[in-house]
Formats: C-alpha cells, sequence, structure tokens
C-alpha cells in the first residue's frame, strides 16, 4: 500500500510535493472511513478477483483537510494472474479541481469560537460548556448561534458535520480539535 511513483498532479492533489508523496502508505492519504471499504477493492484487485474499480472516496490533503472524488484502482497483472502492483487514478469532484493550499482558508474562529465548537463537538450541553469557560448559559447559545450563522447550518449537528466537512474539525482526534489554520 505504498505510493511508488506519483505524476505532480496527484501528488499536489494531496497537498505534497512529488519526492514527499512516494513512499506513503497511501491508507494515510484517505479518511479512516473510507479504509475498510477502499482496502476490500484493494484486496479483489491484488488476488485477481477483479481488473478495476471505481469507488467514491474522501481524502486527506496535508493539515487535515479534506476533499471528495472519485478513485479508480486498476490491476498491472505480474504475469502470473496476480496483481503484482496497483495503479490509483484520482479525479476530485468538480468543485474541487483547484488544489487549496493552506495560506487561502480563512481565519473564521476567535479562541473562544474554537474553544465552543471544540465542545460541542464532544456532545457538551450548553450548561457543561459555561461552566467550563466560564460564561453564562445565554453566552454559550449566543456563540454557537454565531458559528451556526457563520458556517450556514441550521442547528447543532449540522455545525459539527459542516465543520468537519470543511477541515475546520481535524479528523481522527478525540477530543475534536479545531485546526490551527482557522483560529485569528
Amino acid at each position: 500500500m505504498r505510493v511508488l511513483a506519483a505524476n505532480k498532479c496527484f501528488s499536489q492533489q494531496f497537498g505534497w510535493s512529488q519526492r514527499d508523496v512516494v513512499g506513503q502508505n497511501f491508507r494515510d492519504l484517505l479518511h479512516p472511513g473510507m479504509l475498510s471499504r477502499i482496502e476490500s477493492q484493494f484486496t479483489s484487485l491484488a488476488v485477481g478477483e477483479r481488473p478495476r474499480f471505481v469507488e467514491q472516496m474522501v481524502a486527506v490533503r496535508a493539515k487535515q483537510r479534506m476533499f471528495v472524488g472519485e478513485l479508480t484502482g486498476i490491476a498491472v497483472a505480474d504475469g502470473v494472474g496476480m496483481a503484482g502492483s496497483i495503479m490509483v487514478l484520482v479525479k476530485p469532484d468538480k468543485a474541487e479541481q483547484e488544489p487549496r493550499s493552506v495560506g487561502q482558508s480563512k481565519k473564521l474562529l476567535n479562541p473562544l469560537h474554537a474553544r465552543i465548537l471544540e465542545g460541542v463537538a464532544k456532545g457538551d450541553s450548553t450548561v457543561q460548556l459555561a461552566e467550563k469557560l466560564l460564561l453564562s448559559s445565554s453566552a454559550v447559545e449566543y456563540y454557537v448561534a454565531t458559528l451556526m450563522r457563520k458556517l450556514k447550518v441550521p442547528n447543532r449537528p449540522a455545525l459539527v458535520s459542516k465543520s468537519y466537512s470543511t477541515g475546520i474539525l481535524g479528523i481522527g482526534q478525540w477530543p475534536p480539535k479545531v485546526t490551527t489554520e482557522f483560529v485569528k
């Protein structure tokens, strides 16, 4: 599952240089929720059950930024019917065609907003957040409403979901943590 070679376009989609992406474990380029499905597809290719697959994917760029797209895996035969290697093609969704660099992200949150978002994502109630942050319950509700307006979502579950999908909350971390590039 190691990346043996990569062209410039492939490596840029993941936010790496060509030199740095080579040698990476391909699993590390995928969102953890995708691993079991993609690994079973790779296994099917490796044992010769199929010559190729196409699958929707969620991938991880450098700095924990995510993008969605289509992943195509093609078995490259080794001469005895098994896959000697697997060629991977990644096609980001149309909205993702231009890779975003880290410097292009907006500093959406002040440190207090970040702590409140982390608490909401963790499942803390308004009262728990108020106690932790030494605020009133109405102040916490105000800041949560401000976050929902900023991200254009109607409720707390949507706030958490959009925060993960846009990369504001880093993936694979517990407790949830806001990515520093979004904090002023």
